[in-house]
């Protein structure tokens, strides 16, 4: 009997777990390509590893994203997050800055968050310097199956903001594979989140 009993409890789990992946998914899914841009007093780019000192594809998609919106008007500052991994000669946000500038954004309309080192200190630092510089909102962008997961985090820190979703590298297999990725690490995240 209590063999039985375990037996149910482990599918209803099963169960339960297999429904809130497909929901994630589906939040990734919408999030990333749903999300519209909202004129801020400033627009983040989240960091992403750099490929010999300089931005990979996906970083450049984001980067140019912040471009396009900058020139736009949605936001008078950038603010490029991302401090220095492990494989990397410099700060992610050293490279952004030098790529924006390349493309015609002003220095002076560049801040550079140089710490960070994932999602939620993206948030957090960039939040910090919000405060700081007496900014009240802001565009975050970030690749489109990323983007839900830096939302979360937004709301977890009450950040006023928008989203704006970077479009991806790569074909459908390779987006199917991030997108997989991303819903197993989201689920993890929003676990920790919710017991922090």
């Amino acid at each position: 009997m209590r063999i039985q009993t375990i037996k149910k409890v482990l599918i209803y789990v099963l169960i339960a777990m297999v429904v809130l992946f497909c929901i994630l998914y589906g939040l990734i899914i919408y999030n990333g390509s749903s999300s519209l841009p909202q004129p801020s007093d400033c627009i983040i780019v989240l960091g992403c590893m750099l490929w010999d000192g300089k931005p990979s594809p996906m970083l450049a998609r984001r980067l140019d994203k912040a471009v396009q919106l900058y020139d736009a008007g949605y936001g008078r500052y950038i603010i490029v997050s991302g401090g220095q991994g492990p494989e990397e000669t410099m700060a992610e946000a050293e490279a952004m800055e030098t790529y924006l500038v390349n493309k015609g954004v002003p220095r002076d309309a560049i801040i550079k968050e140089s710490r960070a080192g994932n999602t939620l200190e993206n948030i957090q630092y960039s939040r910090n310097l919000m405060d700081n510089l007496g900014f009240d909102d802001a565009v975050v962008v970030t690749t489109d199956y990323h983007l839900y997961r830096a939302m979360v985090t937004a709301d977890s820190m009450g950040m006023n903001y928008s989203g704006a979703p970077a479009d991806m590298v790569g074909g459908p297999f390779l987006r199917l594979k991030y997108h997989i990725r991303e819903t197993i690490a989201l689920f993890s995240y929003i676990f920790r989140l919710a017991f922090a």
